[in-house]
């Protein structure tokens, strides 16, 4: 983990808090799953309990509007009776079914629509599920893909701010390759922009080191250069032969010197 950049590890940290977000919410839709069929079950097997053992063999009108008010649902009307049969016949699926010796119960799922028969010796009916809709997965989901949209966000909002660091870097490799000319650039004056800032002032402080090292070179050069060669031309005034090679030598060797620095001060200077 030391050894991992910035970027890598927010990489990392994202990439995990998506993956367990995303694990979450398949969870919470199993569950949610299971406990709408298990709501479904208890609330067709209440309409079974309901028909079949506490209702009347011949209830009244007035019960019988009640128990639908109360159930949340509703008698198929006589001329749609045909078409339906023939669709539940046709393509419909038994999602529930339940019975006694006073009759029974069968849930018919057609088209997404659940149609309930109830069956009894003295009646027969085939009732409408008219139950709201519960939008609670909805819901859910509508605010897990939130949560996941925001978390992408966030994660792209953080490389965003993070990209002016990596300029930064790249700016300070290009100028420790030897770019002297090189400047740090900087937008905003957040804490990358004030260490950006600082860097350039660096650079500027360096530049004007070496300007100023440069020309003193320069200066330091030309001033030693006159009278090494005024020594030289006495020099070769002089009679005395050993001793005039002695000077001769020392002044040859003083201007190689020279020669060096001027070499070395170019070097810097292009550099």
């Amino acid at each position: 983990m030391r050894n991992l950049s910035v970027t890598t590890f927010i990489h990392i940290l994202f990439s995990v808090a998506i993956i367990i977000l995303v694990a979450t919410f398949l969870l919470f839709i199993s569950w949610d799953r299971d406990r709408s069929k298990i709501e479904e079950f208890k609330r067709y097997q209440l309409i079974s309990v309901t028909f079949l053992s506490k209702l009347q063999s011949h209830p009244t009108s007035g019960e019988i509007k009640s128990l639908y008010k109360e159930l949340h649902v509703k008698q198929v009307k006589k001329e749609e009776l045909e078409f339906l049969k023939k669709e539940i016949q046709e393509k419909g699926k038994t999602v529930f079914s339940g019975g006694s010796s006073a009759g029974r119960v069968r849930v018919y799922n057609v088209d997404e629509k659940h149609y309930i028969n109830v069956q009894r010796i003295s009646y027969n009916l085939m009732l409408e599920n008219t139950m709201p809709k519960n939008y609670y997965f909805e819901i859910a989901v509508s605010f897990g893909v939130f949560l996941i949209l925001l978390l992408l966000l966030l994660y792209l909002a953080v490389l965003k701010k993070l990209y002016p660091l990596k300029k930064l870097y790249k700016q300070i490799q290009h100028f420790a390759s030897g770019n002297m000319n090189t400047r740090i650039t900087y937008e905003h004056d957040d804490e990358i922009g004030k260490i950006a800032k600082s860097f350039d002032d660096a650079i500027v402080h360096i530049n004007q080191l070496s300007s100023s090292k440069n020309l003193f070179m320069r200066n330091m050069m030309h001033e030693l250069k006159t009278p090494i060669t005024k020594g030289r031309i006495v020099v070769e005034m002089l009679e005395d032969e050993a001793t005039k090679k002695i000077l001769i030598r020392a002044f040859e060797r003083m201007n190689e010197l020279i020669t060096e620095l001027a070499e070395l001060e170019k070097v810097t200077t292009q550099s």
